[in-house]
């Protein structure tokens, strides 16, 4: 039976916490946070009556050493 892989990877940023947590958890931040991914979209159960928010169309950055992350 396989085992299952675990991978952590951490960065320390100079912002509070709170700033930090208000990009993690917004979607259209993750493709500048994100290695690889180009594109992330919000997927509500239909039962919500809403739609997915549209992915975001800002570029990842070229390297993450130096970066603090996204302004909103």
């Amino acid at each position: 039976m396989a085992r299952p892989i675990e991978i952590e990877v951490s960065v320390d940023v100079d912002v509070p916490a709170e700033r930090a947590w208000q990009v993690v958890a917004n979607y259209r931040y993750d493709t500048a946070w994100r290695a690889g991914v180009r594109s992330m979209t919000q997927e509500l159960p239909a039962a919500s009556g809403r739609t997915g928010a549209p992915s975001s169309t800002a570029p990842a950055p070229s390297s993450t050493t130096g970066s603090s992350g996204p302004a909103p």
